[in-house]
């Protein structure tokens, strides 16, 4: 019997042993265990990103506000082209026009429409006032007293 004995006694230590070693119910479902101060540091940076979130929301910070305003910027931006390709088209402009106006609002896009108009009529004034200012000047003028096909033609 003491064999019995001596297996009793080292189950117990094995035991004991293994019990200190064990982790505890609640090490087992989370894996590990914090100090205090771990646990302060952790709920601090929480803390702390939560504060900044809402923070932002308070000061009209909101990312999902100024993807809104991007987005309805772009559809206005949309709307522009649309009613100044109509008016380009109306004026005789080509469509590579678009591309020099301000669509920053709706008077600024029809202030752009405007500018380019005047300055596309001045530019075609001035060729015109070019051209039909002539080339060289006469050499002779033509003699009152020579009529007919001769005189018109410089003929004698």
């Amino acid at each position: 019997m003491p064999v019995i004995e001596e297996n009793n006694v080292e189950t117990t230590e094995q035991k004991e042993a293994a019990a200190q070693t064990e982790p505890t119910r609640a090490e087992k479902e989370t894996g590990k265990t914090f100090t205090q101060e771990e646990v302060d540091n952790i709920v601090e940076k929480r803390l702390n990103r939560e504060r900044k979130k809402f923070s932002s929301l308070l000061n009209g910070e909101d990312p999902r506000e100024a993807d809104l305003a991007e987005r309805e910027k772009a559809v206005i931006i949309k709307e522009l082209r649309a009613d100044a390709k109509a008016t380009l088209a109306e004026k005789g402009f080509p469509a590579d026009a678009l591309e020099l106006l301000n669509y920053t609002d709706k008077e600024s896009c029809d202030k752009s429409i405007e500018a380019l108009e005047n300055a596309v009529n001045a530019i075609v004034q001035k060729k015109v006032e070019k051209i039909l200012c002539g080339g060289k000047p006469i050499k002779k003028a033509v003699n009152s007293q020579e009529t007919g096909l001769r005189g018109a033609f410089g003929l004698k």
